[in-house]
């Protein structure tokens, strides 16, 4: 069967991929991740893909679907608190300092869907689902 015969080969490359250094626990990023806290190796890869595509803007609203340990989601989170401070201050400056209500920006949220349970991560909202049932879906919207 056709079919078989391909997920065999997704598998023993999954197999040999495991395998490899960069799942090891001698990787770079593994080890970099330990020692700042972070959940997992994933936090510097989000933070690598935004420093070249400056993909988070305050205001977003931001789904992390299979999101546990939480490795994007925690790094999701801090990029657009630091994003919208970055737009406060250039806010504050451009009107001298003088930005009433009008001025605000909106503040961005995460939401966190995964079937696994996740230690709870400030400023993000976790929902324990899966994100293809309806009212799962309905959530997080």
């Amino acid at each position: 069967n056709m079919v078989r015969r391909l997920m065999g080969g997704a598998m023993a490359m999954g197999r040999r991929w495991m395998g490899t250094k960069f799942r090891r626990k001698e990787d770079f990023y593994t080890r970099e991740a330990k020692s700042i806290g972070a959940r997992s190796r994933a936090f510097f890869k989000l933070e690598q893909i935004n420093e070249t595509y400056k993909i988070f803007r305050s205001g977003m609203f931001v789904v992390d679907l299979g999101a546990a340990p939480g490795g994007w989601s925690v790094a999701a989170s801090q990029m657009l608190r630091a994003d919208e401070l970055e737009s406060r201050h250039k806010q504050v400056l451009a009107h001298g300092g003088d930005v009433g209500r009008e001025g605000t920006t909106s503040k961005g949220r995460v939401i966190s869907c995964d079937l696994l349970g996740m230690t709870p991560i400030p400023g993000t909202t976790f929902i324990r689902g899966d994100f293809t049932d309806d009212e799962d879906r309905a959530k997080i919207l």
